[in-house]
């Protein structure tokens, strides 16, 4: 298995290396905001067509 070199390379990539870290944690972060926001979606619409919300408002379905 190849390993990564932590040396900087002629383009002096490795100073590059923390902001690219930070940016894919920010990243995992708001995918993950994403995934609780969706779940609180499909849970509110779950509830909601138990509760046949749509009668008491006057539709057919």
């Amino acid at each position: 298995m190849k390993t990564r070199s932590t040396a900087p390379n002629r383009r002096g990539r490795r100073s590059l290396q923390p902001r690219a870290r930070e940016m894919t944690a920010g990243l995992r972060d708001a995918m993950d905001a994403v995934r609780r926001s969706v779940a609180v979606l499909a849970a509110r619409v779950r509830d909601a067509h138990a509760a046949r919300v749509w009668l008491p408002l006057g539709h057919n379905s």
